[in-house]
């Protein structure tokens, strides 16, 4: 894993698992804003949580940096391997950044 450290390898994998499970949305990143409307599961996500069709595609540089640099750091921290909710009772925590995402109790989805 040249130039990779391996919580960078788990978030392309837990990337890939969520596009793939057509019953989530896509994961809100800009590479994917373009098909979101698109996307039957993401549509309706998006409209249940009045997130704007050019969300990242307007976002300043500034917020854009703060989001991507949060999120990285959260990341790494991440104890790899458990559920986002024995992530937390591990104490850790999310970079809030998506605070008004929900979850299904049984998620094993990390981010």
């Amino acid at each position: 894993m040249d130039g990779y450290d391996s919580w960078q390898v788990e978030i392309a994998w837990e990337s890939c698992l969520q596009f793939m499970d057509i019953s989530k949305p896509l994961t809100d990143i800009p590479r994917f804003e373009p098909f979101r409307s698109k996307d039957p599961v993401t549509a309706a996500y998006d409209k249940a949580n009045n997130r704007p069709a050019d969300y990242w595609k307007t976002m300043d540089m500034e917020k854009a940096k703060k989001i991507y640099n949060a999120s990285r750091k959260v990341a790494s921290k991440y104890p790899w391997g458990a559920t986002y909710e024995q992530a937390l009772i591990m104490g850790w925590q999310p970079s809030g950044e998506g605070a008004k995402r929900t979850r299904r109790e049984s998620e094993t989805s990390k981010f």
